[in-house]
């Protein structure tokens, strides 16, 4: 609560961060919100070892991706400021074994595939409204079908899989018409323990080099996951949020970096 005022006056000077892209896992709080449905119909979850308890779905089942795209307009109608509703999955594997959803394809191909008819029945009701997804994880390679014209893909910048790196993964979404971001990863407690230097809000060469590049391959949209650490990455964080705002504050980092230190 101590920060709350730091914070908003942040937001402010921000923009309050441009676009309310969401795409937070959410397989997993459609089944909590859903359940009595879920209880009537097992079908709806990802078949695994033989069960029907995976925190996925079976996509291949029409009947559940009539009931996302349902749940997500009742969101769009339950909260008017919401801009964009998250289609992503739940964290890790679990991914349904069932033949149905074999022949639909790799777990990116699915989780666009529910993307894509929760976007068709967004974009009918609420044609200025927008779905969000990861490509991350299992479901980072690109997908086998294009993706719809209001889903945004976030490709995760780390655990990245099918011997993928970010720049094919961009070129591979970019290539199934996605509207592409990135989900960068700034400072994570757990890896720098707050220490100067280790994080990459910390490594201006690092925002420097990867946010113009980003831009140049067609991105639009950059979420991050940072901490409370100011101290070693106070300059990172300001500096990042002026080049995400204008690329062409890159060239200019030296005497920005002198302008924060004198003025701070």
């Amino acid at each position: 609560p101590e920060y709350a005022a730091d914070l908003a006056r942040w937001n402010t000077a921000n923009r309050n961060g441009g676009y309310p892209l969401n795409i937070a896992h959410m397989y997993q709080r459609i089944i909590a919100e859903n359940r009595a449905e879920f209880d009537r119909h097992p079908d709806y979850l990802g078949l695994v070892g033989g069960r029907r308890t995976s925190s996925k779905f079976c996509i291949a089942n029409p009947d559940l991706r009539r009931l996302v795209a349902a749940y997500a307009l009742g969101q769009f109608e339950k909260f008017p400021a919401l801009e964009c509703f998250s289609a992503e999955a739940s964290d890790g594997g679990g991914w349904c074994e069932c033949e149905a959803c074999a022949k639909l394809g790799t777990p990116s191909t699915r989780v666009v595939t529910l993307a894509n008819a929760v976007a068709d029945a967004v974009r009918e009701r609420y044609p200025n409204r927008r779905v969000g997804i990861l490509a991350y994880g299992y479901h980072s390679p690109p997908p086998d079908i294009d993706v719809a014209s209001n889903v945004i893909v976030c490709a995760a910048a780390g655990f990245i899989r099918g011997g993928h790196t970010l720049d094919t993964m961009l070129d591979g979404w970019r290539e199934r018409k996605a509207e592409l971001g990135v989900y960068e990863y700034y400072d994570v407690f757990l890896w720098s323990a707050n220490l100067p230097g280790l994080s990459r809000a910390g490594n201006l060469d690092y925002l420097r080099t990867t946010i113009p590049k980003f831009h140049d391959k067609g991105v639009r949209h950059v979420v991050a996951e940072a901490s409370d650490s100011w101290g070693p990455n106070g300059l990172g964080y300001y500096l990042a949020e002026r080049m995400l705002w204008n690329t062409g504050e890159c060239r200019a980092l030296e005497a920005l970096v002198q302008d924060f230190l004198a003025a701070s």
